[in-house]
């Protein structure tokens, strides 16, 4: 009985230092390109919303209606 309890603390244990590991790779990644990322998803952003409203800023649409 000892040893089927031995067993799923360790599983436990592997699964808690693979999460960990995990995560401190997505905080040193987010670290070294999240100024990047933030960059290009605002660029993307903005042609995304020119594109939408047309370049003057005015939501052109062909029905009449502004």
């Amino acid at each position: 009985m000892r040893k089927i309890r031995n067993i799923k603390g360790q599983g436990m244990t592997e699964y808690i230092i693979i999460v960990a590991i995990v995560a401190i790779a997505a905080v040193a990644a987010f670290k070294m390109f999240g100024h990047r990322i933030r960059t290009s998803l605002f660029k993307t952003g903005t042609q995304l919303e020119t594109e939408v409203t047309g370049e003057d800023g005015i939501n052109n649409t062909d029905d009449g209606s502004e």
